[in-house]
């Protein structure tokens, strides 16, 4: 079987759960909507504010460490920057007296302060909030059996679960799904002490890995969640939108990620009706189920539309 290069996971299906107004778009259109998180239901999803795991000495400290360990290279190691390559070229020149009298002088060049006062880090805050604004995530969860959700996310029991299958041969965007980690740490960034050779370094391997890294810091501040929301067992697709002025993009996906539709409960029978006729109208391979409350082990169940 054919394994797109873009898989991230080894799972075959996700759930949406989903209103009936919104069930209709999402048929008709065959759309799947990802929204910004500056309209999420959580207020702390996604943080808004860059929380660094280190203080502005730390990161003087490591600075300088890194810069002594590129001037003890024989010849020392190229550097982006004109004037660190001088000081490296400096420290690779002197001896070790003279190598920790340097260090000093450049460490008491930069003051202990708060990196929020700090212009390059006033400017990761700037890039971050614009960032938010061009975020967009699918939101999707593992399991369509999920009481809270269906109360929540499906309108009472009045709404559906539709099944989106990750097809590889049609590269769905759903292969790129990534698990949300439920926490009640503050997440927080920390690549910039452990990276400092990525940031400084000449070549084009070390620039692709900065995009790298700037990419997984971003990834890890939109897949954190408090563990209030554990119970949803969320799985995200982020992606960005350049040229929307609206807080949501709508992508259009191959028909046949849509698998199956899960009826609530509480679901209208015209309701039932319209949806049913939408599928067997342009869907017709999705399987239709309607769900059962099994009172007798507290579980939510389905059953195929047709049988009694």
């Amino acid at each position: 079987m054919l394994t797109s290069p873009n898989r991230k996971h080894n799972k075959h299906f996700f759930y949406k759960y989903a209103t009936v107004e919104t069930a209709k778009s999402i048929l008709i259109n065959k759309t799947l909507r990802f929204s910004s998180p500056l309209i999420f239901n959580d207020p702390f999803d996604v943080a808004r504010k860059l929380k660094f795991q280190f203080s502005s000495d730390e990161l003087n400290s490591a600075f300088c460490n890194e810069l002594l360990c590129l001037s003890q290279n024989d010849p020392p190691v190229s550097v982006s920057n004109p004037k660190l390559q001088t000081i490296v070229d400096a420290l690779h020149n002197s001896n070790p007296d003279q190598r920790k009298q340097y260090l000093n002088q450049i460490k008491k060049t930069f003051p202990s302060r708060n990196l929020d006062e700090i212009e390059s880090f006033k400017k990761l805050q700037q890039q971050w909030e614009s960032l938010l604004h061009l975020s967009r995530i699918l939101s999707i969860a593992e399991r369509n059996d999920n009481p809270v959700m269906w109360w929540c996310y499906a309108d009472n029991y009045k709404g559906v679960v539709i099944e989106l299958e990750c097809i590889d041969i049609y590269d769905s965007p759903l292969l790129l799904a990534r698990q949300v980690n439920y926490t009640d740490a503050i997440p927080t960034i920390g690549h910039t002490i452990g990276s400092l050779d990525h940031y400084i370094k000449k070549g084009q391997p070390n620039r692709i890995r900065y995009k790298q890294l700037f990419k997984e810091m971003l990834e890890h501040l939109e897949l954190t969640k408090t563990s209030h929301w554990a119970h949803e067992r969320e799985w995200r697709v982020i992606s960005f939108e350049k040229d929307s002025d609206q807080l949501h993009s709508d992508y259009q996906v191959h028909p046949r990620t849509f698998s199956k539709i899960f009826f609530g409960e509480n679901m209208a029978e015209r309701d039932r009706q319209d949806i049913e006729h939408l599928i067997n109208f342009n869907l017709s391979h999705m399987e239709i189920y309607v769900m059962i409350l099994n009172h007798n082990c507290r579980q939510i169940q389905f059953r195929p539309r047709q049988e009694k």
